[in-house]
C-alpha cells in the first residue's frame, strides 16, 4: 500500500480546486488545469497534434518543503530539526497560453495584441484572488506568503506565468 500524504496534499488540493475554479472564468478556459510535477515551470506537452499551450493549460506544483519556525516563516528553521513542529510547503500554480502570432503575410493586430493582454492580466487576478480564496478566507489566521508573479517566454510560441505560494503547515503527529 502507498503512503497517502495527508499533511500538504489537501494544501495542494485545495490551491489546484481554487485556481482551476478561477481559471474556468476566463475566456478562453484552458483545456486543462491539473497537477504538473515538472522540476522547473512545466513544459508545455505535445502529443497527436495537440498543442497543450495553443490551447492552454494551468497547472500546480509541489516545489518543496522544509522546516520553518513561527519566527522565520517563509525562510527555513536555521537551526536542524529532528522533528519539526512547522514547514512550509512551497507550491506554484502557473498558466501557459499562446500569444497572437499572426502569420507569414502579417503580424497580429492591435485588437489581438490587447485581447492578449487582457487575459494574461485577467490570469494574474485569478491567481490572487485564488489564492485569497483558498486560504486568508478560509482561515485568516493560517500563514501564507507569496512570490513576486514570473514569466517565461513566449518560448515556442508559449507565454507562462506562474507564482510560488508558501503556506505555514502545522506537523501534526509525523514523528
Amino acid at each position: 500500500m502507498a503512503l497517502v500524504d495527508t499533511l500538504f496534499q489537501p494544501y495542494a488540493q485545495r490551491l489546484l480546486d481554487c485556481w482551476c475554479a478561477q481559471l474556468a472564468l476566463t475566456t478562453p478556459a484552458p483545456d486543462k488545469c491539473e497537477f504538473r510535477w515538472d522540476d522547473d515551470v512545466p513544459t508545455p506537452r505535445m502529443a497527436n497534434g495537440v498543442d497543450e499551450c495553443k490551447c492552454g493549460f494551468g497547472w500546480v506544483r509541489m516545489v518543496t518543503w522544509y522546516p520553518t519556525t513561527e519566527d522565520t516563516f517563509p525562510d527555513a528553521d536555521p537551526e536542524p530539526q529532528v522533528c519539526p513542529r512547522l514547514w512550509a510547503l512551497v507550491l506554484e500554480m502557473g498558466i501557459g497560453r499562446c500569444p497572437p502570432d499572426g502569420d507569414a503575410q502579417s503580424l497580429p493586430t492591435s485588437a489581438q495584441m490587447l485581447a492578449f493582454q487582457e487575459l494574461i492580466m485577467g490570469d494574474g487576478l485569478g491567481m490572487r484572488k485564488a489564492v485569497n480564496c483558498c486560504f486568508t478566507t478560509i482561515d485568516p489566521l493560517e500563514r501564507v506568503s507569496l512570490g513576486r508573479p514570473l514569466r517565461v517566454g513566449p518560448a515556442g510560441k508559449c507565454l507562462q506565468q506562474y507564482m510560488e505560494v508558501t503556506v505555514m503547515v502545522g506537523a501534526c503527529d509525523e514523528c
